[in-house]
């Protein structure tokens, strides 16, 4: 009989990720702009996007994750 690999009979893989992969829509031009903010902030997008989905589901301690510096306009 063959043995099927489900989630209930692997291990954990190692430097997996706990959270299953979402997409989500987003314009070109804002997710290379939440890349630059969240790096300028010593971030990334993931941890922005989580902070911001905690803070709308209103968990507790959430905060708001800290803005970049306001750009100049063009």
């Amino acid at each position: 009989m063959k043995s099927v690999r489900t989630a209930g009979r692997i291990g954990r893989v190692p430097n997996a990720p706990k959270t299953q992969h979402r997409s989500v829509r987003v314009s070109d031009e804002d997710w290379a702009d939440l890349d630059a903010a969240a790096a300028a902030a010593g971030t990334d997008r993931a941890k922005v996007i989580n902070q911001l989905i905690h803070w709308y589901l209103r968990r507790p301690g959430a905060k708001l994750p800290q803005r970049p510096e306001e750009r100049p306009a063009s």
